[in-house]
């Protein structure tokens, strides 16, 4: 997850796959939405703990924190003046938590839907 955009949009369509082919085929958006969605967003990866949580920007609008993975992992917001969501990530613990490949696409999936509840369009 070292560019985590770029990886979202990569793997997107991996993810997209293996949602709707599910035994209970989970009800996605359509696949040109959420990429659309996706690339609206902005990204942005902190380096430092102190930094994540002391960033001006995002205590300016509600958030969205993963009820999974914590409240330090990322959080989602919809800024209303820019018309973009903004997503923050927190290196620290996104690494600790990439453990294995079933667990980044947990994070990835927790990442998106995030962006879907947090977008006013939709």
């Amino acid at each position: 997850m070292e560019d985590i955009p770029v990886t979202i949009l990569q793997k997107f369509d991996e993810l997209y796959q293996t949602l709707t082919r599910t035994e209970e085929m989970i009800a996605v958006p359509e696949r040109a939405l959420m990429l659309d969605l996706l690339q609206r967003c902005s990204f942005k990866m902190f380096e430092e703990t102190e930094d994540y949580f002391g960033s001006a920007r995002a205590r300016e609008y509600p958030q969205y924190i993963s009820p999974t993975f914590g409240d330090h992992a990322f959080r989602v917001y919809f800024n209303s003046y820019s018309n973009k969501i903004y997503v923050d990530l927190n290196r620290e613990p996104i690494q600790a938590i990439r453990i294995t490949k079933e667990t980044e696409h947990q994070v990835l999936c927790e990442i998106i839907r995030s962006i879907v509840l947090v977008d006013p369009t939709l």
